[in-house]
This record gives structure tokens, sequence and C-alpha cells, in this order.
């Protein structure tokens, strides 16, 4: 298990450079578990468990800092949620176009 301070490095490590107060306020984790983070200090389970959600990792990655074989990298989970931004918007043509070149580029890999 990591040390408080090792925890703060995993943590700041896997939100990118994402801002850790706009990150909390949108994922709805309150300011005081990430200013508890940020002095060393881990947060109690149910506040890792939110954590790890939103950082779409896991709690033993979060509290041991080894990666599970199914996790995504800072830059990997960047551009997922920009796809999924633009798949859930009103914007059917950046929809459609999205999806059409997600299609084309695996048809080019796949064969």
């Amino acid at each position: 298990m990591l040390t408080g301070e090792q925890f703060r490095d995993q943590f700041l490590t896997l939100l990118g450079k994402k801002k850790t107060q706009q990150w909390s306020k949108k994922h709805g984790i309150d300011k005081g578990v990430i200013e508890k983070i940020l002095s060393g200090k881990i947060p109690g389970l149910p506040d890792l468990v939110k954590i790890s959600g939103a950082l779409h990792t896991t709690v033993d990655t979060l509290l041991t800092g080894v990666k599970q074989g199914s996790e995504y990298s800072a830059e990997e989970r960047d551009c997922i949620e920009k796809v999924v931004r633009v798949l859930r918007s009103k914007q059917e043509a950046s929809k459609a176009a999205l999806k059409n070149a997600i299609h084309v580029y695996y048809c080019l890999i796949c064969e």
C-alpha cells in the first residue's frame, strides 16, 4: 500500500492535466477530500470508490500504484472522455462524423 504522499502523487498522475477543483466539482467529490489528498492523507473507502470511478481506475490501483491490465493512461482517458462527450451531445452531424471516422479507421486496421 502507498504512503499518503505516494497516494497523492498517484492521484495527481491519474488526474493528468485536469484542475483538481474543477474535476472534483464535476464528479461530486467534496473539496475537503481533495484537500486531504493533497496534504498527503488517504481518504476513506466511500471516497476512494467515488474517486476511482471518476478516474476510470480501481481502488486497488489508487492504493497500490499498480495498474491492472484493463486500465487506460491519462491520455487515453482524455480521448475517451472527449469521444463520449461528443456522442452524448445533441450535435447529430458531429456524432455521425465521429462514428464514421471510427468505423473507417477500425476497418483500415482490421484488414
